[in-house]
């Protein structure tokens, strides 16, 4: 189990993120990885997407805290989807919705085997739904 750093992706020359969008990114996250903890607390909307090798059983759960010092990984708890459902992704080519604003995110890879390894892709944006 490791602790994976995050990077903030940059768009392709020539492409533009609206003001207010940000896409942070999670690679090569084994069974029983995390991402390093990054603050969202100024982002209304969040989605989550997926990609890579699940393996047997792999699944990747979106996770939060609201506690504003650097939270240890018991402060996580699982976020949810606007149906409240957990947001636990379980195969590539889905977006998901993230309901609530934590301070904190992160992905936790929470099942797998030996051959998972994914790469999360958390979209956040300070520009609410209408």
């Amino acid at each position: 189990m490791a602790t994976r750093a995050f990077n903030k992706l940059v768009p392709a020359q020539g492409a533009v993120l609206p003001t207010g969008v940000v896409v942070y990114e999670w690679t090569g996250l084994l069974n029983g990885d995390d991402g390093t903890p990054v603050a969202v607390a100024a982002y209304p909307e969040k989605c989550v997407e997926v990609a890579g090798t699940f393996g047997v059983g792999g699944s990747v759960q979106a996770q939060g805290s609201l506690k504003v010092d650097l939270p240890a990984d018991a402060d996580f708890v699982p976020l949810n989807d606007p149906q409240g459902g957990v947001v636990a992704l379980t195969t590539s080519n889905k977006i998901e919705q993230i309901l609530e604003t934590p301070y904190w995110f992160r992905p936790k890879v929470t099942a797998g085997d030996g051959t998972t390894s994914l790469t999360v892709r958390l979209f956040v944006s300070t520009i609410a739904r209408r």
